[in-house]
């Protein structure tokens, strides 16, 4: 069963076909809304709100990084927003980080974190606890992970990554993938790699992978 974690009834406004739970704001509130979910049988959590960008974002985003920017033990030698003796919660591929507290942010805070919010981090750490379940998308990187796609790979227009592969990303996609090439051992495809390195992460549960690469030529699977 899936379940949605929302702060505020406004935000869940024309929301339909999932158990909701109203948490409130802040951390505490959502840990105890996370557990009601879980206790509930929700066996995935999909954390949906608003928030606050540190830069230049909009729109909907996916976060897969996790930190407490209220916890600062820098005195004993952590780093700024690491809970003593743990880890930070990261969550498939890298991508955009959420940076929770219970103060609201005014400003660029003093953590690293490219949105801020005050849930996020709290649900985030209930479902890594519980073992709630997370699913990892787009684990071939648009395609670029499968090796398959080239500087000189064109998109047809009705697939939305000729705009995002602009020159210039694609470029830059393809030579980061060529430095991982001579350390595929022989005998497995990159593809493979990818999908055993994601599964490593004990967060994970499953991957999602299916990506149609289209060529100038050709489409193959």
């Amino acid at each position: 069963m899936t379940s949605l974690i929302i702060a505020l009834p406004e935000e869940a406004e024309g929301i339909q076909g999932y158990s909701i739970y109203i948490s409130g704001c802040g951390k505490v509130n959502a840990t105890i809304a996370t557990m009601e979910a879980i206790d509930s049988g929700a066996t995935r959590i999909i954390n949906y709100g608003t928030a606050g960008a540190v830069g230049d974002i909009s729109g909907l985003v996916e976060v897969t990084g996790y930190v407490d920017r209220d916890m600062d033990v820098r005195p004993l030698g952590f780093r700024l927003g690491q809970t003593p003796f743990e880890e930070g919660i990261r969550i498939g591929r890298k991508g955009l980080v959420v940076g929770s507290g219970d103060s609201f942010a005014i400003g660029k805070p003093e953590i690293e974190c490219d949105i801020v919010d005050m849930e996020a981090y709290a649900i985030a750490r209930v479902c890594k606890k519980y073992d709630v379940g997370i699913i990892a998308r787009v684990p071939f990187d648009e395609g670029t992970l499968t090796g398959k796609i080239t500087k000189d790979t064109k998109f047809p227009k009705e697939d939305w990554r000729s705009t995002y592969f602009v020159p210039e990303n694609l470029i830059s996609s393809v030579e980061k993938v060529d430095m991982i090439r001579p350390l595929i051992p022989s005998g497995i495809s990159m593809a493979e790699v990818a999908l055993k390195f994601i599964l490593m992460n004990n967060n994970v549960g499953t991957v999602i992978p299916g990506c149609l690469l289209y060529t100038s030529d050709a489409a193959d699977e």
